[in-house]
């Protein structure tokens, strides 16, 4: 079971792909998620009465300054867990594994956010694919009326050299 605060640089640190690998085949992926764009004030009290019991934010530091309120203490005031990922579009496969991971613990419904939910759709199908739960050629099934940015979904997939953003 999760902590009610995950810190982004404790997960990257903890739940790297090579430990990953290492524990065997990745358990699935949570599918009971709702991707959201960027939140107010309001938003987690609002997914928690909707039931909702985790929340992944994938906002940058720079978007989560900009908020200009405490997220992480809004989303665990309303009793949820939070886990922060920062992810950007230069990110790669570590942040999938970490949230991937994430989903495969969550005891509940979860909020896969970040500006506008873009992110979160994208690393959601690099998570499914790294579980083998659906292939690449079938994410326009599974995710009906979403464009891909396919170089993206090479990077959080693994398929490319490019080493994870600093943010």
């Amino acid at each position: 079971m999760l902590r009610p605060i995950l810190a982004s640089t404790l997960l990257a640190a903890c739940l790297s792909p090579a430990a990953l690998a290492q524990e065997g085949q990745m358990t699935p992926v949570h599918d009971d998620v709702r991707f959201e764009a960027r939140p107010d004030a309001s938003s987690a009290s609002s997914w928690a009465r909707d039931g909702q019991t985790t929340v992944i934010n994938l906002l940058t530091e720079a978007e989560m300054e900009a908020l200009g309120f405490d997220f992480a203490a809004s989303v665990t005031d309303s009793g949820m867990i939070y886990a922060h990922v920062p992810v950007w579009f230069s990110t790669g496969a570590e942040a999938t594994d970490t949230v991937a991971h994430i989903l495969s613990e969550a005891d509940g419904p979860v909020v896969l956010m970040c500006g506008g939910a873009v992110r979160a759709s994208h690393i959601h199908a690099a998570a499914r694919i790294r579980a083998g739960e659906i292939a690449r050629d079938q994410i326009d099934d599974a995710y009906p009326g979403l464009d891909w940015h396919e170089g993206w979904l090479d990077r959080l997939l693994g398929e490319t050299d490019n080493a994870e953003s600093a943010q």
